[in-house]
């Protein structure tokens, strides 16, 4: 999102809310704290399709109506749901090494760095707004089945290491990175199954 002084200036620029509608979001934010871009959606003076629209134009960034957009599940399960929660954005196509991102905050440097470190990919943004993002999220994320959240909350202690017997001189299949997740992913399963009995 612009910074608080850089959407102050759009706003007046483009005489959408009036000054002392301005002046006294700004006094909410000095008590509240928070975004101010969300005091001014929550007090109505300015609606979320307005704002993107406003970031858009300000930073020569695309904007998107997600609800237009079908995405690719494989796309979707590049990142994790809880990053995608947490940083109000959703993966929504990948073209070689480029991974295009809707976000509700653009100039997010934290969320870029991150989804940049999660999936290896350049991370081109667009802008939408915080309503599609989470409509997004609740579209491609409902019922899928969270096994990043099993796998964090399960106790260290429940993982067994089995030791792959190999040929000297042959090559791990795994690294040690990702082989302790497939281990736990099958405590998971096996746990389920024993469950379902």
């Amino acid at each position: 999102m612009l910074t608080k002084e850089a959407l102050i200036d759009a706003l007046k620029s483009a005489k959408q809310i009036p000054d002392k509608d301005l002046a006294r979001a700004l006094e909410m934010h000095k008590i509240e704290g928070g975004k101010f871009s969300q005091i001014l959606v929550r007090e109505g003076l300015i609606s979320e399709e307005e704002l993107a629209a406003l970031v858009s134009e300000k930073l020569g960034i695309p904007i998107l109506n997600l609800s237009l957009v079908k995405i690719d599940p494989e796309v979707i399960r590049m990142i994790p749901k809880k990053i995608a929660q947490h940083y109000e954005l959703i993966p929504i196509s990948r073209m070689g090494q480029a991974l295009t991102v809707a976000m509700s905050d653009p100039l997010n440097i934290f969320a870029l760095d991150d989804v940049r470190e999660i999936t290896g990919c350049l991370v081109r943004p667009i802008v939408t707004t915080s309503k599609d993002i989470q409509a997004a999220l609740e579209q491609y994320f409902e019922g899928s089945a969270g096994i990043d959240e099993v796998l964090e909350d399960m106790p260290v202690d429940d993982v067994e290491l089995v030791k792959e017997d190999r040929d000297e001189g042959e090559t791990p299949r795994t690294s040690r990175g990702t082989e302790a997740p497939a281990i736990k992913l099958m405590g998971v399963v096996l746990r389920e199954a024993l469950k379902r009995r």
